[in-house]
């Protein structure tokens, strides 16, 4: 029996990280080997806040995220493409940062979403 796969997004430049990759990402090979070896079941997937507008993210069920914010900062999630991700498969989201007041959304605060952040 093969279990379903684990569909998880990384999206957003966490603010103060210093190696973004020119294509807009910036998970380091050790990143995302940390992140696959949780289970053979992960699917990974980096989608730099610029092109989150253009894909489909209807599969994803986990994301890493940065931004989200009603004040917009460069390399990070705007408001919108945050929003974006709030389709019916997802369960989780997981900040690169701290504050969290502008990331709650209708499906957080009704529990559908499970919303956690990372230590400052």
């Amino acid at each position: 029996m093969n279990p379903a796969p684990l569909h998880i997004a990384v999206s957003g430049i966490p603010r103060g990280y210093h190696f973004p990759r020119p294509d807009g990402n910036w998970l380091q090979p050790a990143h995302r080997a940390q992140i696959e070896a949780i289970s053979p079941r992960v699917r990974l997937t980096e989608i730099a806040a610029a092109a989150v507008s253009r894909q489909e993210l209807s599969q994803f069920e986990v994301v890493l995220a940065e931004g989200g914010n009603r004040v917009h900062y460069p390399g990070e999630l705007d408001w919108d493409d945050y929003q974006r991700f709030f389709t019916p498969a997802l369960r989780w989201v997981q900040l690169c940062s701290t504050g969290f007041s502008d990331n709650i959304t209708p499906a957080v605060e009704s529990g559908q979403v499970t919303l956690t952040n990372a230590p400052g």
